[in-house]
C-alpha cells in the first residue's frame, strides 16, 4: 500500500514506458491501482523532473478496486539508458500528484529510465 486515507487506497502505480527511436519520443503512461470506498472524482497531474506536463486531469473513481490509466505524457529527445546503465544522470523523476481536496495533496514519486531496446 503506497497511500491510504478514509476514502481511497492506492496499492500501486506502474509506468509503461515506450520509446520511438525513429521519432526520438518517449511516452510514459501511469496506471494506478485504486480502491475507492465510494464513487468520487480525483484530480491528478503528472510532473517530470518537477515540470508539470499533464495538468489537472479528472479521474472518475468507481466504488471498489480498479486500475485507472492516466493519460500519457511525451518526452522529446529523452536521455537514453543502456539496459545495464545504473547512472543517476539519466533518470527522470516522474510524479503523479493526487489532489484529494484543496488542503490534501499527495505526491507519488518514481525514478525511471528510458531504455533503448
Amino acid at each position: 500500500m503506497i497511500f491510504k486515507n478514509s476514502d481511497i487506497q492506492i496499492s500501486s502505480v506502474k509506468y509503461k514506458i515506450e520509446y520511438d527511436s525513429e521519432k526520438e519520443i518517449a511516452t510514459i503512461t501511469p496506471t494506478a491501482n485504486i480502491i475507492a470506498a465510494k464513487p468520487q472524482i480525483l484530480i491528478a497531474s503528472i510532473h517530470v523532473d518537477d515540470h508539470e506536463l499533464r495538468p489537472s486531469l479528472k479521474l472518475v473513481l468507481d466504488e471498489g478496486e480498479r486500475a485507472y490509466i492516466v493519460p500519457y505524457v511525451k518526452i522529446a529527445r529523452p536521455l537514453i539508458s543502456a539496459p545495464d546503465d545504473q547512472s543517476k544522470d539519466k533518470e527522470y523523476k516522474v510524479t503523479l500528484k493526487l489532489h484529494f481536496s484543496e488542503d490534501e495533496i499527495h505526491d507519488l514519486d518514481e525514478y525511471i529510465r528510458i531504455i533503448k531496446e
